[in-house]
């Protein structure tokens, strides 16, 4: 997915970058610059990601690796770190946050969810990458096929509702504008 690669670049929302020139109370090209300059420093690029490992009592770990030898695990995103900013009526903006982009359009917020974290607001506050590119058919979904380690079952995902409007906002967000 290129266009979560590309997402804080925001070609389609407002920049974090370009915030500044929204803001109403900057009144002199001084002020404005000092913004420009302090937004520009503290802009980072990446997404924030964790890589959940699998672990599982009375198995051995050489079956969580691939032919390889890379022990594969479950790549979550925080879905409020904060991307870019959209207007709202007259002048004033609002941050937009991952979450809001990736699940537009789903029922529940907390269907892609780390479900097997501990604590339940640590799981709700991360969106499973892995089960969000199988179920909107970004992935391959045969297990046999596309997971060759031999404890590929231990890493099972709940079935969750595709969302179409979130991946059309994610590809409309990070594609290049003409």
């Amino acid at each position: 997915m290129a266009a979560l690669l590309n997402i804080k670049q925001c070609n389609t929302l407002i920049r974090q970058t370009e915030e500044y020139k929204f803001y109403t109370y900057l009144k002199n090209e001084e002020d404005r610059q000092r913004s420009k300059e302090v937004a520009e420093r503290a802009f980072y690029p990446q997404l924030k990601v964790v890589v959940e490992y699998p672990w599982k009592h009375d198995y051995k770990q050489e079956e969580f690796f691939n032919a390889r030898d890379e022990l594969s695990g479950v790549v979550l995103l925080d879905k409020t770190q904060s991307v870019c900013a959209a207007k709202k009526q007259g002048e004033s903006i609002a941050s937009v946050n991952l979450g809001q982009l990736m699940l537009e359009g789903v029922k529940d917020q907390n269907d892609f969810s780390a479900y097997w974290l501990d604590e339940k607001s640590a799981a709700n506050g991360f969106i499973n990458l892995n089960q969000y590119l199988k179920t909107n058919r970004l992935r391959g979904v045969n297990r046999e096929e596309d997971d060759p380690r031999p404890g590929h079952q231990y890493f099972s995902d709940f079935f969750a509702e595709p969302t179409p409007e979130g991946v059309k906002k994610i590809l409309t967000v990070g594609a290049a504008q003409q």
